[in-house]
């Protein structure tokens, strides 16, 4: 582990355009996000069994399809249970569902509070959870379907992985909105964000991997620091919202 940025979700946000913009396509980012995934998936799963990935309507849920199609490469039994009907889904995130559904994932909708049921028993039939319901783009408080699904998940008894954020979990101040996903490991995409560090997202971001690289390069996410950085700086410094750890690894090699 070397030194780990740390954005917010405006910084995040814009970093990812910001790439796209530089010819880097979202359905790409959003590819390797899932191959990330489905990598950790593989170093974590208690045995051979099978794999549920918890799909929420955002590019959160569209980076758990993904997951779920290079899982499928692997031949890994997995169930995408989507809080949101398939096809309500655009862009990227619908692209990969399709690709999902072609490599052979189940795909099984959950998108009512009447259908909980239907998560449940995908739960139960699990051996890991994959949490991607919703990544750095929360800013309300979750009830209903949502509250719902992340209180069966953290029923379940099965180990939790969530990608980028535990779900729930705002990724700025590290507050609960309402209810959170309580992970056992959370593999950040592209870098940290505060809410793996601070408040109550500490206690439900369990083991917090090195982040996933996607291609945002080092250099965009300095110039995403400097973009949503509103003092006066001189000499091209940053002020606080450009945040990194250094561990004793990376001080030993240099």
């Amino acid at each position: 582990m070397g030194i780990i940025r740390i954005l917010t979700a405006e910084q995040m946000r814009w970093a990812d355009q910001t790439t796209i913009n530089g010819g880097i396509s979202g359905f790409a980012l959003m590819d390797r996000a899932g191959r990330a995934v489905a990598s950790v998936v593989l170093e974590h799963i208690p045995d051979y069994g099978r794999v549920v990935v918890v799909a929420g309507p955002g590019n959160n849920g569209g980076d758990g399809f993904a997951a779920a199609h290079h899982l499928r490469k692997y031949r890994i039994p997995v169930t995408v249970v989507s809080l949101v009907p398939v096809d309500s889904l655009s862009g990227d995130s619908r692209t990969h569902a399709d690709l999902a559904v072609k490599a052979g994932v189940k795909v099984r909708a959950a998108c009512s509070v009447h259908e909980i049921g239907e998560l449940e028993r995908w739960l139960s039939r699990s051996v890991l959870v994959v949490d991607a319901l919703f990544g750095t783009g929360l800013c309300r408080e979750l009830d209903g379907l949502m509250a719902a699904a992340v209180e069966r998940i953290n029923l379940s008894d099965r180990p939790v992985l969530s990608i980028d954020i535990a779900s729930g979990i705002c990724p700025d101040t590290g507050k609960v909105l309402g209810a959170a996903v309580k992970a056992d490991v959370t593999l950040p995409i592209a870098a940290s964000k505060w809410g793996h560090w601070i408040d109550a997202g500490r206690d439900y971001t369990g083991i917090l991997l090195d982040a996933a690289d996607i291609g945002i390069s080092d250099e965009i996410m300095f110039r995403s620091w400097q973009h949503s950085c509103d003092c006066e700086t001189e000499n091209n410094s940053f002020c606080v919202n450009s945040t990194s750890l250094i561990n004793d690894g990376f001080l030993a090699r240099a």
